[in-house]
C-alpha cells in the first residue's frame, strides 16, 4: 500500500493506506532508529459465508523507515482513522 511522508508545523507525518486492516492487526515498532510498520489485512467475507476460492489472498504488509537522530522519539504517536 502507498505511504506518504510530509512535514508540517507539528513535525513529520507518515500516512499509510491500509485497506482491510483493523487497528488490532497493525504493529508499529521503533527499534533504535528504525520505525517498523507491519499490518495484516483480512479479506471481507459476508456473515455466514465461507471462502471457496481466493485468487489473491490478503498478504501481510511490512515497511521500514530509518529515522534521523533529529527525530524526537518521545513525541511519536500513532492513530488509525476510518
Amino acid at each position: 500500500p502507498p505511504i506518504d511522508i510530509h512535514e508540517g508545523p507539528e513535525g513529520l507525518i507518515l500516512e499509510a493506506d491500509l485497506p482491510g486492516v483493523s487497528e488490532d492487526r497493525v504493529v508499529i515498532q521503533l527499534e533504535d532508529n528504525v520505525l517498523n510498520l507491519r499490518a495484516q489485512p483480512v479479506a471481507p467475507v459476508p456473515e455466514g459465508a465461507r471462502v471457496l476460492h481466493e485468487e489473491v489472498p490478503p498478504l501481510p504488509f511490512h515497511r521500514q523507515f530509518i529515522l534521523s537522530d533529529e527525530v524526537d522519539r518521545a513525541g511519536i504517536t500513532a492513530e488509525l482513522r476510518q
